[in-house]
């Protein structure tokens, strides 16, 4: 089936979070929806069932390969990255709905993102990795870590050595993982420039609450455009010059006053 044809027929959104486990390994989570070609309230065509969307996810998890040459130890060699072997993949199911369900029985937007949130915010603990990336490799031998994690910050950072895989080193504090905690598809829920708007807009009331004042009564300005530098006319730049000689000899008269005896 061709993708436009797809398309006119169902959308594909999904939402995905990386965990860190204990053995300090990326464990992803996503929430993968199917609807109908108008967006989440449109319901996915008959012939989208769960048993096809399980088996379109074991399939690509099985099928996806990622190969790619590597310089290490002065020897190019071919490396070919796939997913490891562990997947569950649960269909959202009346069985355990009540984790992702509102009160009334609906699965909610505000219920999904609390499932994704759980793992988005569970880590390792907030003591076994670093909280900002590593300087040199002394400074690993000085983290407050498990050993097993300081075995993989120093293998990242060995690694990092070789020119392919400079970027290691800078996310040797992350046990080498630089990806996205979380990402999505542009079309699964509200867009993130909208969150970062209604974030603003919320702190900015939350300020002229405290301040005692109402949107109305504040002139804010939140923009500024550059419209040039210099001086339009020989008057505005002979007033610029005069304002500049008469601070300079301001500072000049201070500094002799405080020099003297």
């Amino acid at each position: 089936m061709k993708v436009s044809a797809f398309a006119d027929h169902a959308r594909l959104s999904y939402a995905k979070v990386a965990e860190y486990q204990k053995r300090g390994l990326i464990h992803f989570h996503a929430v993968i929806r199917l609807d109908g070609p108008d967006g989440a309230h449109d319901p996915a065509p008959a012939w989208a069932d769960t048993d096809l969307m399980e088996h379109a996810v074991r399939a690509a998890v099985e099928t996806t390969h990622v190969s790619r040459e590597l310089m290490l130890d002065g020897e190019i060699r071919e490396h070919a990255f796939t997913w490891g072997q562990q997947i569950d993949v649960r269909p959202i199911r009346p069985a355990h709905a009540e984790q992702i369900e509102g009160s009334d029985g609906e699965i909610s937007d505000r219920a999904l993102a609390g499932y994704i949130a759980k793992y988005a915010t569970k880590g390792t603990s907030t003591s076994e990795v670093p909280d900002r990336p590593i300087r040199s490799e002394r400074a690993i031998e000085h983290l407050d870590v498990l050993p097993h994690h300081r075995r993989m910050i120093a293998t990242a950072w060995e690694l990092g050595a070789n020119g392919d895989l400079a970027f290691l080193r800078k996310w040797a504090h992350m046990l080498g993982f630089r990806g996205h905690f979380l990402t999505k598809s542009q079309r699964y829920s509200i867009t993130f420039t909208t969150i970062r708007g209604d974030r603003r807009a919320h702190q900015h009331l939350a300020n002229l609450d405290t301040l005692g004042a109402t949107p109305d009564s504040v002139i804010v300005v939140n923009h500024w455009n550059y419209t040039g530098n210099g001086h339009n006319n020989p008057d505005e730049r002979e007033i610029a010059e005069a304002i500049y000689e008469g601070k300079r000899q301001q500072r000049k008269d201070k500094l002799t006053k405080e020099n003297q005896p």
